[in-house]
């Protein structure tokens, strides 16, 4: 792994002390180089998440890493994405070959720990899960992350909100108490339109927000793949 010099931390909207000891973190960002940090079984999905949704994508994460993070150096500037990564046949992982994000540039983030995120929001993004019946792929759109350095630069944990579209509402989901669409799941948790009387004009699906957040597992990603 590559390290840069580092991005300045940036202003703190968090006051906080002054560690001491091995583990103590950095003030600044200095996590500039080739770096990979995937999601694991402890994704954990947090508020404006439908209560109903959050649960069933938990019970199926068998996906290895539903969600990934790469920073990359391009032209000796730090760029980044979020998405679903899988093992490639190199025995490496890389992003999905059908839905490899836009790398954007990274910036300091606000707050304490140091971290970085991106100007703008990532337009899309895909959570990768397995359910029962296999491979079950999410899209997201509108995705804000941050990723916050800890100890060392193989400690990152990342944290995320953003967009589940409509088009997603009649994925069926495979889980053991039985099959679920998303839309009905959001439904169940009050978070979308519920079923009208008979006659009645159909409810208007919604986007719905997620927000979730992971430490991530140091990856082997083939940075030759972006």
């Amino acid at each position: 792994m590559n390290a840069g010099a580092g991005l300045d931390a940036g202003p703190s909207d968090v006051d906080g002390g002054t560690d001491s000891g091995a583990e103590a973190q950095s003030a600044v960002w200095n996590c500039d180089g080739e770096y990979a940090f995937g999601a694991t079984s402890e994704l954990a999905f947090l508020d404006p998440t439908p209560p109903a949704l959050g649960s069933a994508l938990t019970t199926i994460e068998g996906a290895t890493h539903p969600i990934s993070l790469v920073l990359h150096m391009n032209a000796g500037s730090l760029t980044a994405a979020l998405s679903a990564t899988i093992e490639g046949g190199n025995s490496k992982d890389r992003f999905l070959p059908s839905d490899v994000p836009p790398l954007a540039p990274a910036v300091p983030a606000f707050g304490s720990p140091p971290g970085v995120t991106t100007v703008d929001p990532q337009p899309n993004a895909v959570l990768l899960f397995w359910d029962e019946a296999g491979p079950v792929d999410v899209q997201i759109e509108h995705v804000v992350w941050r990723a916050t350095q800890g100890s060392s630069c193989a400690d990152m944990g990342v944290s995320f909100q953003a967009v589940i579209p409509t088009s997603q509402n009649s994925i069926v989901l495979h889980l053991p108490a039985g099959d679920q669409t998303i839309g009905e799941l959001i439904r169940a948790s009050g978070s979308g339109p519920r079923v009208t009387p008979i006659g009645a004009p159909a409810p208007t699906p919604i986007p719905v927000e997620i927000a979730a957040t992971f430490q991530g597992t140091p990856l082997d990603f083939d940075f030759d793949t972006l």
